[in-house]
């Protein structure tokens, strides 16, 4: 099969969420050594650092049209079709699928057949918590109308693929889960420099995320504040800046205890995970959640949030709250790091867990869901 991936979402230096994902699935897909050509699509009229991929069977076909105007054609025009750009630079007769692995300006011809990943319909259910220019975004990318064309709509959890069935009706069998997983075999800088660098107690607790409102810092920092927990315990926030979150900076700097530490390179996040007393994601909705995994990877215990898809990524290898109820995020606190039995059987239990995902069983049902539809 000739496949081809949009891979805007790695021109980013910041690679997380669909960078991340983009990066491991398509990693692990070309280790599988398959009879099938990739030809990796991104358009950018600047220079971006694109991963290089050293395949016979992979290509990168890139094009440098402004991006504002590339937007503009495909809003006004639906065109033009990437699937023909790509086959007219590549000089191949015809591509078999395209993927998107997240929503983005996809106009296509009913030529290829189209794979698309949803990750989570936050835009959907929780408007509130985007910025003006992020809601038109998602408007501009018409995800009602690109559900409909998608052959295949890929989620990474069976609590997406139901909210994507419940939510824009769409057919159950055209909806395929694919687990991700996280990224073990990178490389890691030493304890010692991630302590240095971000100048880390010995005791903490640790938030890694965007600092958005879905995230809910504000509601991890009162269960922080309520917590009857030895007071050597800092409040560590990491993670991108994120957007509307003005007000939580200024409660961060208002409490001794906390610090924000910004964005935490790659190489970064499993020491600094591995470092963590206790790791607390209190999301309000999360369409699969990485970080949880990340830190029991690193034989941190968890405590996460009951909704949405963290209950099924997780299981009882976490403790889970009702992020709306700072009380039930103090008392996870209290139990876990004031019990040396309990803090060991989620260490534990959360190991286990880790060992139930893996990005080469994604990759194989990749290419499994792509044998379905050609």
């Amino acid at each position: 099969m000739n496949i081809a991936v949009d891979i805007r979402s790695l021109m980013s230096e910041q690679r997380t969420g669909v960078g991340g994902y983009t990066y491991h699935l398509l990693e692990n897909l070309f280790k599988l050594k398959s009879d099938h050509r990739f030809f990796l699509f991104y358009n950018s009229y600047h220079n971006v650092d694109i991963p290089s991929w050293s395949y016979e069977n992979v290509e990168i076909i890139s094009f440098n049209y402004p991006n504002k105007l590339l937007n503009l054609s495909v809003l006004l025009f639906g065109k033009p079709h990437l699937d023909k750009l790509i086959t007219n630079k590549a000089d191949i007769d015809n591509l078999d699928i395209f993927f998107a692995p997240n929503l983005n300006f996809t106009p296509l011809s009913e030529d290829v057949q189209f794979i698309l990943t949803i990750h989570d319909l936050s835009f959907k259910y929780f408007p509130e918590f985007l910025t003006t220019k992020r809601k038109l975004g998602y408007k501009a990318r018409r995800p009602e109308y690109q559900l409909r064309q998608a052959d295949i709509i890929l989620t990474p959890s069976e609590n997406t693929k139901r909210d994507v069935n419940r939510t824009f009706n769409v057919q159950q069998q055209k909806i395929k889960k694919i687990y991700p997983a996280i990224d073990e075999s990178k490389q890691q800088v030493t304890q010692r420099k991630v302590k240095e660098k971000y100048s880390l107690p010995s005791k903490f607790i640790l938030f890694l995320g965007s600092l958005e409102p879905r995230k809910n810092v504000e509601g991890l920092l009162e269960g922080y504040l309520e917590a009857d927990i030895d007071q050597e315990y800092k409040l560590i926030i990491a993670g991108a800046s994120g957007w509307k979150n003005q007000k939580t900076k200024e409660k961060i700097e208002d409490i001794d205890n906390v610090e924000y530490i910004g964005y935490i390179e790659e190489t970064e996040k499993p020491v600094l995970l591995g470092l963590a007393d206790l790791f607390v994601y209190s999301s309000f909705y999360e369409g699969f959640g990485f970080p949880v995994l990340e830190a029991m990877a690193g034989s941190t215990p968890v405590i996460t949030s009951e909704r949405s898809s963290l209950p099924e990524v997780c299981e009882s290898a976490a403790y889970l709250v009702d992020p709306r109820i700072k009380s039930e995020i103090s008392k996870g606190m209290e139990l876990i790091l004031n019990n040396q039995q309990i803090y060991d059987s989620y260490t534990e239990a959360g190991t286990e867990q880790v060992e139930k995902f893996g990005w080469k069983r994604s990759a194989q049902k990749f290419l499994e869901v792509c044998s379905q539809v050609v």
